[in-house]
């Protein structure tokens, strides 16, 4: 069936393909990978949807024609002039040549370049959105990933979370109150959601500040950082609503929106 292979001359069973592999057709040897870096939540997925993460196909001409590169990466490195593409999962980020950034989905259908009015496109980088992994502990993270390490998830209407909860059975961290993503089997016992991997983009080095998440908490100076969740001993605008870039219950180097030189000079800290 689909979402097996089996390699052996003769055998009596096949067998599952291994985590962040598919397979479409039925008897096949082998099973193909998920784009660059992308998941399963399970082994025996039959489909390329079931690979979880932001995909986008590029193509060298217009109408998806041409030579055509399927990518799933953090920072698309863009090696060929694309002049068509369509997403697949998730929301992309387009750079154009004029500098310019719209985003583009899978509700946009196939984009020919020609017809957005721009010489080239720069850059292409998907939009880091909680949905397909989970950013510093998942606090904001609304994939559908629905089932634990073991059990499925109840609805967190029946759990001791239901106020700080959305209530469905989708794994969540209501509050940041715990390490990561996790769910409640029972109405008192929960369980962690390890399916769901760490939007880690960089973490002791960075190619693009903004995407720093390492644990580098002291200046070039030797002086430590302040926690972004303390006003002392300066103030700042930063205590709340930028989980996303990092921020919260530590003092780590960030690179946060607003600052001068944003996602160009090295991250800083108060």
């Amino acid at each position: 069936p689909k979402g097996t292979f089996s390699n052996i001359v003769n055998a009596v069973a096949c067998r599952d393909c291994p985590r962040d592999q598919y397979n479409t057709e039925e008897g096949s040897e082998h099973c193909m990978s998920c784009p660059d870096t992308a998941y399963t939540t399970s082994t025996g997925a039959g489909s390329l949807e079931e690979c979880v993460g932001p995909v986008v196909e590029v193509c060298s001409e217009p109408g998806l024609n041409g030579s055509c590169y399927m990518f799933y990466t953090e920072q698309l490195k863009i090696q060929v002039t694309i002049k068509s593409l369509k997403v697949i999962s998730g929301e992309f980020k387009m750079a154009d040549s004029d500098g310019s950034v719209r985003v583009v989905s899978r509700s946009s259908g196939v984009v020919d370049i020609a017809d957005l009015n721009i010489s080239f496109l720069r850059s292409l980088s998907p939009v880091l959105s909680d949905v397909f992994c989970s950013l510093d502990g998942g606090a904001h993270f609304r994939g559908e990933i629905t089932k634990s390490t073991g059990a499925p998830c109840i609805n967190w209407a029946d759990t001791p979370m239901a106020e700080h909860a959305d209530h469905n059975t989708n794994c969540q961290n209501p509050k940041g109150f715990y390490s990561r993503p996790y769910c409640y089997v029972s109405p008192t016992d929960f369980e962690s959601c390890n399916s769901i991997p760490e939007c880690v983009w960089d973490m002791e080095c960075f190619t693009d500040s903004a995407n720093y998440r390492g644990k580098v908490s002291q200046t070039v100076g030797g002086k430590n950082c302040q926690n972004w969740s303390s006003d002392f001993p300066h103030p700042h605008p930063f205590n709340e609503g930028h989980a996303r870039e990092g921020v919260g219950n530590n003092n780590r180097c960030r690179d946060l929106p607003g600052r001068a030189g944003h996602g160009a000079t090295p991250p800083t800290c108060s």
